[in-house]
């Protein structure tokens, strides 16, 4: 059976979801649940055994941005409203005001 995905993949590295985990600090449960309610998709890749998760580096960055805005307070209802885009920029702000919130 040929390969194929079920998103753009961007050019770079591809990371199996023990990779991608690690990477990010998601731990199993969550990334299951994450890919389950439609907050991320993977890439996959299709052969005639299974199919198995596959994550570009574009995707492994989002899933540390949401692991990072569930520390920092943000439930994931509030996550799951923002584009990923909108997410990274969240982290960032969040993550300067406690930096200066702490001089």
């Amino acid at each position: 059976m040929a390969a194929h995905s079920s998103s753009a993949v961007s050019p770079g590295r591809l990371h199996t979801s023990v990779q991608a985990r690690q990477t990010s600090g998601a731990t199993p449960r969550q990334l299951a649940y994450w890919v389950e309610s439609g907050l991320v998709t993977p890439t996959v890749r299709a052969y005639a055994s299974g199919s198995t998760h596959l994550w570009t580096d574009d995707q492994v960055a989002e899933l540390s941005q949401i692991r990072r805005l569930l520390e920092l307070g943000m439930s994931l209802q509030a996550i799951r409203r923002h584009s990923p885009e909108v997410r990274a920029r969240l982290v960032d702000i969040l993550t300067r005001g406690l930096t200066g919130a702490s001089r």
